[in-house]
């Protein structure tokens, strides 16, 4: 996708006027919006659209603020996405002069077991780590063990080796591959600091200083002066939920796991067939954290059997 590259035709400054600017993507571009005006307080954002929550009413108000905007960060979109207005593809057909576009910062090596389990197309199963299923959990659930046996699973070395020892490796060359597709490069600098400090808290939720490190990547492609943001300042907005590394990931990486038993996620309020409530933050040890799981899938079988060990029906 050079052709992303080439469209881009650099930022025009207006003396003595603010800088514009509209942000798109996922989760991450929130706290990527905040980080900007911090870095040069001539930067004005504008609007803020997080991807899977628009709909098609959203796109009236979303190209007026694009229209608007002096500049876009904007993160990649497929042509299959269901509204076309946040399409990379569209952004670059009505805007491309002025779109700039990132990566989303996306690693799996820490916790490969994690995934979605989804209702629909675009609804997943809730519960105790919001979003997030545990591919252990699930298959420990489905084969009809115990929840003990199921947690031994999880801490089983030669398990976690078979099934996900592939996987951080595929996952840091698949970042490096879609950051083709994007104009700046984050990459080179998670991989030389991706075994030695924890760069993420699940596989979509990166810490602040990647966050930092997209944002001053961005406005330097821009050409926009920025002034260097402070290391580990402030809290970490993608933060809310964390768990342990995997247990082979820490053996083979050499990663030391402060507190191996400790998961902070979302306490379950109500769970109901295709329906889990959850509520505010929550301490889990692994067997509490288990047990939740195996309450949901219950209160759930009759969509669950039918899934593999990935979710798929």
């Amino acid at each position: 996708m050079r052709l992303l590259v080439r469209l881009f035709s650099g930022f025009r400054r207006r003396d003595g006027k603010k800088i514009r600017i509209a942000v798109l993507g996922n989760c991450q571009a929130r706290p990527l919006a905040a980080l900007l005006p911090l870095a040069n307080p001539a930067i004005e954002v504008i609007y803020q659209g997080v991807v899977h929550l628009l709909r098609d009413d959203d796109a009236p108000q979303c190209e007026a603020a694009f229209r608007e905007a002096d500049l876009i960060l904007a993160q990649r979109v497929s042509d299959t996405y269901p509204c076309v207005f946040a399409r990379s593809s569209c952004l670059l057909d009505n805007f491309g002069q002025k779109v700039l576009f990132w990566p989303n910062l996306y690693f799996r090596g820490y916790n490969p077991e994690l995934f979605y389990i989804r209702l629909d197309d675009r609804t997943p199963l809730r519960g105790p780590l919001g979003d997030y299923q545990s591919k252990t959990f699930f298959e420990g659930w489905r084969r009809g063990l115990s929840a003990q046996e199921t947690l031994a699973l999880h801490l089983d070395m030669d398990f976690n080796h078979e099934r996900y020892a592939a996987v951080p490796e595929a996952s840091l060359a698949e970042l490096r591959r879609r950051e083709q597709e994007t104009h700046v490069r984050i990459t080179p600098e998670l991989e030389r600091l991706v075994w030695t400090q924890r760069l993420f808290f699940t596989f979509n939720h990166p810490c602040l200083f990647l966050l930092q490190l997209t944002a001053a990547a961005l406005l330097q492609e821009a050409g926009i002066p920025a002034a260097r943001f402070p290391r580990n300042a402030g809290p970490e907005p993608l933060g809310l939920i964390r768990l342990p590394l995997n247990p082979w990931v820490a053996r083979d990486r050499g990663m030391q796991e402060p507190q191996p038993d400790r998961w902070t996620g979302l306490a379950v309020r109500d769970i109901q067939k295709n329906l889990v409530a959850v509520g505010g933050q929550r301490e889990y040890s692994s067997s509490e954290l288990v047990a939740s799981f195996f309450k949901i899938y219950a209160a759930n079988q009759d969509l669950l059997l039918t899934r593999n060990a990935d979710g798929e029906a």
